[in-house]
């Protein structure tokens, strides 16, 4: 009895190898890590206290269209509509494995995250995919701005404070101290960084290279009892973080004529870059765009 047991499992085992591919062992460790990343944070998930969603947002949000009114205007349709874009996007790139497709929408360091984990799951003969049934909710959680600084900024500062969502270099160093918060966002710009969580029906499945559905396979040969869930759809959030760099408008002069209409002659005095993804589900814990703690 013991003994045909064995026997089965061993069948088990290498019919799922197999379809790994030959003399190929997946990396259970490499699927149970991206699996971690892409099956959401509802268990870690906190919403935001009601002061952030009704005072710091719009503090933040006030600055960011005082700075560039036109890209700001209607913020939270666009954003929500975006972020749901953005999701499909990140999935659908993620299935098909186009990881050139991947660098053009994420940061630098967020892309060389989930290279490293798609590639390592990809060598083991297997492939994760995502079947994202509904978006049912699409939240901006949170809205802060860095002033003064651009994201990998060397500039000589001692700390930076948070003040109802406004990041804001202090300087203590004589040399420094002096520094005009105002002259500074002149020359340099801001960083708008924003989290939006997402609340989906998904389900996660696992693929061989051939195209063949692995999923319960994988989870009976390697006794992963914790990803039974992978065999139904689930509810969960997604939270990303999304980063635009403001930047002063070359073209542009800062003092530019204005009608009775407040309306600008010219263009914005400050431009935009197009968001880009800098972290999802907290791998990056926010990836912030300087190395430092706030």
């Amino acid at each position: 009895m013991l003994n045909s047991r064995f026997t089965l499992i061993g069948r088990r085992y290498y019919t799922v190898i197999n379809s790994f591919g030959k003399n190929k062992s997946p990396n259970v460790k490499s699927v149970n890590t991206l699996s971690h990343i892409l099956q959401g944070i509802i268990q870690n998930y906190t919403p935001p206290k009601l002061k952030q969603l009704l005072l710091y947002n719009n503090i933040c949000l006030l600055t960011c269209r005082g700075l560039n009114k036109e890209y700001f205007k209607d913020f939270y349709k666009t954003m929500r509509e975006g972020s749901k874009s953005a999701l499909r996007y990140l999935f659908d790139n993620i299935n098909n494995n186009n990881l050139d497709a991947l660098s053009k929408c994420c940061e630098e360091k967020l892309y060389n995250k989930m290279f490293k984990e798609l590639s390592e799951v990809r060598q083991t003969g297997v492939k994760l995919v995502i079947n994202l049934e509904v978006i049912k909710n699409c939240t901006v959680d949170n809205i802060e701005v860095l002033l003064g600084l651009q994201r990998g900024d060397r500039i000589i500062y001692d700390t930076i404070s948070n003040v109802m969502g406004l990041h804001i270099p202090m300087y203590i160093n004589k040399q420094f101290k002096h520094k005009d918060l105002v002259n500074e966002i002149i020359d340099r710009g801001a960083v708008v960084m924003v989290d939006v969580s997402i609340k989906v029906k998904q389900k996660l499945l696992l693929y061989d290279l051939e195209g063949n559905n692995i999923t319960e396979s994988y989870i009976n040969t390697f006794n992963t009892l914790e990803y039974k869930h992978m065999l139904q759809p689930i509810d969960t959030i997604h939270l990303l973080r999304f980063e635009s760099s403001i930047m002063p408008n070359t073209t542009n002069s800062i003092f530019a004529f204005v009608n009775q209409n407040n309306e600008s002659f010219g263009q914005e005095s400050f431009q935009c870059t197009e968001w880009i993804l800098c972290d999802f589900n907290g791998i990056l814990n926010k990836n912030y765009p300087l190395d430092v703690s706030i």
